[in-house]
């Protein structure tokens, strides 16, 4: 096989040239894996010789299947022996000749492109900090005092919904005087104040009384799940059936013993306080090491070709799609699209930028890594493998039978990027920004 390599700045092709014995081997692979599904008059099932076969259906009857035998081989053999052609797409595949003297195609795509870095060392990025303050645990406080709250009806008769309040409601909704789907509902529970209804409504019944009817002028938001009731002004005719205060327990002791394994109030607040400290190192990490690596990919020069974001699409959509029939018992992507009233072309349009964001950072990441020779070995991944074994309580072998086969994979990805930021934060500087 004869082949030559053009690289041009959009795309690469190989250009495949097989003589005639050879492209007549890939014929003849196919007619010996072929042959036993054909029967032929005269001649045992299995046994008819190929230049029979090739007489009475044609001599095109192996050609497709040779081609694609003959194309796969040549194709990744000449990928294998030039590391440095790195396909990003699906090649685009033309035969050129076909005859007595043999085959010619080539094959053209989009390779993954050059980097030419920056700046990657001896950066200086302000340091992000967040610190716990007293609001912040005096919130923690407040969302496991809620979780306990007591609901005491408003028995009083001109007692008035208050912002805060729980309020048992009917109503029924209406477009230009015609109710909707989904509209209408007794004995519905709502907190005024937690803008889990419409935009409008909630407000509107601050003041009312219990028994009082009462009509609520709103608006759908533009963006709304149903596309019929989106941007839409609506009436809602409410019934406020009673109304409850809620009761929140006291900040003391005996808050903490049922929230918490803490017997004091003062052991209580430090967990919190610990936990959100810990929380807060963790985003200040992330965050600074984000900002970092934003910088060195602004610094690099890089041109990616359209199909890289395409293909990183993809895989956020499937990887959204994934998530989503986790949390949701087995939700599909179509009908939250559905639900929702969006599109693929909605979702790709708003992570586009994320996506392009991605693919970058990653080209950048590997350049680096491939300049600094930041390389893990199998024994870095079996120490790595022996320390999660020894985490779960596991032998590794038992360990390594509990998940999946592509792990080693994903546990090497992770202590390459582990090493490479390693190797950035020893390399950079990330300071807190001085005061003038």
């Amino acid at each position: 096989m004869k082949h030559t390599i053009e690289k041009n700045k959009d795309k690469t092709k190989i250009n495949f040239e097989l003589d005639a014995k050879l492209w007549d081997s890939y014929i003849e692979k196919i007619y010996q894996k072929e042959k036993a599904k054909i029967n032929i008059a005269g001649f045992r099932k299995g046994h008819a010789p190929r230049a029979m076969i090739e007489k009475l259906h044609g001599k095109s009857i192996f050609v497709d299947d040779a081609f694609n035998l003959c194309f796969r081989e040549c194709y990744s053999k000449v990928l294998d022996e030039n590391e440095e052609v790195f396909p990003v797409e699906e090649p685009s595949v033309e035969i050129l000749s076909l005859d007595e003297n043999g085959i010619k195609f080539s094959a053209e795509f989009s390779v993954k492109p050059e980097v030419k870095l920056g700046d990657y060392t001896g950066i200086q990025i302000d340091k992000i900090e967040y610190k716990v303050t007293k609001k912040d645990i005096d919130k923690e406080i407040d969302t496991a005092r809620a979780r306990l709250a007591r609901k005491i009806e408003k028995a009083e008769k001109d007692s008035l919904a208050e912002n805060g309040d729980v309020v048992n409601l009917d109503y029924s909704g209406s477009v230009d005087g015609v109710k909707f789907e989904g509209g209408t509902a007794e004995n519905q529970e709502l907190e005024l104040g937690s803008n889990s209804f419409i935009p409008g409504f909630e407000a509107q019944m601050i003041g009312m009384k219990k028994g009082e009817k009462r009509d609520l002028k709103v608006t759908f938001p533009d963006k709304y799940h149903s596309e019929d009731l989106a941007g839409k002004e609506a009436v809602f005719s409410v019934k406020l059936n009673s109304i409850f205060k809620k009761e929140l327990p006291n900040i003391d002791d005996e808050l903490a013993k049922e929230v918490s394994q803490f017997d004091t109030l003062k052991d209580w607040k430090d967990d919190i306080e610990k936990k959100l400290t810990e929380q807060a190192t963790q985003k200040e990490k992330a965050e600074n090491e984000n900002a970092l690596i934003e910088k060195i990919v602004k610094n690099a020069k890089i041109d990616v070709p359209d199909c890289m974001f395409k293909t990183e699409l993809k895989y956020m959509l499937n990887d959204f799609a994934q998530r989503l029939q986790y949390m949701y018992g087995g939700l599909k992507i179509d009908d939250y699209f559905k639900m929702t009233g969006s599109s693929v072309d909605d979702f790709n349009n708003q992570h586009k930028l994320q996506a392009e964001k991605n693919v970058k950072t990653r080209l950048v990441l590997e350049a680096i890594i491939k300049t600094e020779k930041l390389e893990i070995t199998e024994k870095d991944i079996d120490a790595d493998l022996d320390r999660r074994a020894d985490k779960s309580k596991k032998t590794k072998e038992e360990f390594l039978k509990s998940v999946d086969t592509e792990y080693r994979n994903y546990v090497k990805s992770m202590l390459v990027s582990e090493k490479v930021m390693n190797y950035l934060n020893a390399n950079n500087k990330i300071e807190k920004k001085s005061k003038k």
